[in-house]
């Protein structure tokens, strides 16, 4: 097989073959990784691997950290689909600073949080928890049905056993939570439903 290298020189060659190896184990890091991903039904890995990534992502005021030891706060409002996915993230640092994981069942500290889970055991008080929150700088994702549309900030969409994100930037405006350009330019955008689209 002609893999493009050529014996111009011993150091060539050696070149040549690291990269060569690099590639390949890309390849297949990439292309099993993503097959095994729904095969084996981790859908939650991946949302948990973009959980962490939306921390990076993120600019929050800095009045919300007191100091550099301030960790970012993730929190999971309702019942927890993840299992144990999240703890290594407690091991993992996010712009320099330590990721702490909370585990909430009622509305009363989710000031506390930067990023809120809300997960689909949540759905019937939706509303009710967006008001709460909508004005605060904490990043809002979910997988409930239509979350951005409703007025949350980051949302989870299954395509052809692919998960995408859906983001609403008006509602991450009037949150404070400042999402990267990087990040929107993978996501779907979309803005609030109207009221009189929303009563129908």
């Amino acid at each position: 097989m002609n893999i493009g290298c050529y014996p111009k020189t011993r150091a060539y060659s050696k070149l040549c073959l690291k990269r060569l190896l690099i590639k390949t184990a890309t390849l297949l890091c990439i292309f099993g990784l993503y097959s095994n991903a729904y095969a084996n039904n981790t859908e939650y890995k991946i949302k948990a691997a973009y959980l962490y990534q939306f921390t990076k992502f993120t600019q929050w005021p800095a009045h919300l950290f007191t100091s550099k030891e301030t960790p970012i706060k993730i929190c999971i409002l309702g019942r927890n689909p993840f299992g144990t996915l999240l703890e290594n993230f407690t091991r993992k640092t996010s712009q320099q600073r330590t990721l702490t994981i909370n585990y909430l069942s009622s509305l009363k500290n989710l000031s506390d949080c930067h990023v809120i889970f809300i997960s689909k055991s949540e759905e019937k008080r939706l509303v009710q928890i967006i008001r709460k929150v909508e004005h605060s700088p904490i990043l809002t994702v979910s997988d409930i049905d239509n979350f951005v549309q409703r007025g949350g900030i980051i949302g989870f969409v299954p395509e052809h056993k692919k998960v995408k994100i859906t983001i609403n930037v008006r509602a991450s405006r009037t949150a404070g939570a400042k999402l990267s350009s990087k990040l929107l330019e993978v996501a779907i955008l979309v803005q609030n439903r109207t009221e009189e689209e929303s009563a129908r």
